[in-house]
């Protein structure tokens, strides 16, 4: 029986871990190629809802499209990912909260600004 000779342990420069540092660094996004049911709903909901608003199709009838084109789903999941789309969409949407300014006619709006939050922690 013969024994092997155990390899050494790697050693690496502190010179080669700066370059594996800087490289790890610069290293661009990398594009996401597979898609989960939920995150293609929520890539699709703005098609999806166009073709059952203005096309007339169905939960049922997209559900079954998109499934045999490789996403499969049921129309009651389809139906819940689409309200959870619809949510996360409208949170994205609300509007800042505003602070009233007077001007000649009237009140209007404008967005607080982040200058307005500190000036008000400023008087405090």
């Amino acid at each position: 029986m013969s024994i092997k000779p155990r390899k050494s342990a790697v050693t690496v420069s502190d010179r080669q871990i700066d370059q594996m540092r800087r490289m790890l660094q610069d290293l661009p996004q990398k594009p996401q190629t597979a898609f989960s049911a939920r995150e293609t709903v929520q890539a699709l909901a703005s098609e999806i809802h166009h073709a059952i608003d203005v096309l007339g199709y169905s939960l049922t009838d997209i559900a079954r499209m998109v499934g045999e084109a490789g996403a499969e789903i049921s129309p009651g999941t389809l139906a819940s990912y689409l309200r959870e789309s619809k949510t996360a969409a409208s949170k994205k949407r609300k509007q800042v909260p505003s602070r009233k300014t007077v001007h000649e006619g009237g009140i209007n709006f404008r967005p607080i600004e982040e200058e307005d939050l500190l000036d008000d922690a400023r008087r405090r």
